[in-house]
């Protein structure tokens, strides 16, 4: 697993449009603009990547359907995924566990 931290406008959203691009993962997002723009940023980066879907579709599984080619997810902004499944209560702290493959990557 990939984590990509930092502040805004530090190119977290490009590395995970890259992954996305030679992944068979798909992009989830908090609104259906924001999926418009990252789908728009890819296109003008030329990255070939599937149309992201939202928190929303994704926790109704209205969007993936059985035999796609979809193989995982790519959280854009996990901190808002957050914030929907708690019910706008503040996420205080978390813990997280991750497999010894993968890599952090922080703002420069």
């Amino acid at each position: 697993m990939d984590i990509f931290f930092g502040p805004s406008g530090s190119g977290k959203t490009t590395e995970l449009l890259k992954l996305a691009h030679r992944s068979p993962y798909i992009i989830v997002t908090m609104s259906k603009q924001r999926a418009y723009f990252l789908y728009k940023e890819s296109l003008s980066s030329d990255l070939s990547i599937y149309y992201p879907i939202t928190y929303t579709e994704l926790l109704h599984n209205s969007v993936i359907h059985e035999g796609s080619r979809i193989q995982g997810f790519l959280f854009d902004d996990v901190e808002q995924f957050l914030h929907l499944i708690s019910n706008g209560k503040a996420v205080r702290a978390m813990t997280f566990s991750a497999p010894v493959k993968g890599e952090v990557h922080g703002a420069s």
